[in-house]
């Protein structure tokens, strides 16, 4: 159980440290407050990422290994939140 605790915390900075990056260099005028955070949430039913607006919370399903990968879904994620827009209608 500890090495399951530790895995996800390593993961949560990680995913923090990469959205705390995407956010300062690719959307500086975005959540200039700062009230947005980032987590690894585990099951999105089937989705990788996921921009919960209501707790202004990006979401991610699990920490990609590539960083490309992983900077690439916190961007699309960001870009919902920045934009309030979605893949379908409303």
């Amino acid at each position: 159980m500890v090495h399951r605790l530790s895995e996800v915390t390593m993961n949560n900075h990680r995913l923090r440290e990469a959205f705390d990056l995407a956010r300062q260099v690719l959307f500086p005028r975005w959540d200039r407050k700062r009230l947005w955070r980032a987590r690894v949430a585990g099951n999105l039913n089937g989705a990788v990422g996921y921009c919960d607006f209501t707790h202004k919370l990006i979401k991610a399903a699990s920490i990609l290994e590539n960083n490309d990968e992983l900077a690439a879904l916190l961007i699309h994620e960001i870009a919902h939140a920045a934009t309030a827009s979605y893949h379908t209608r409303r």
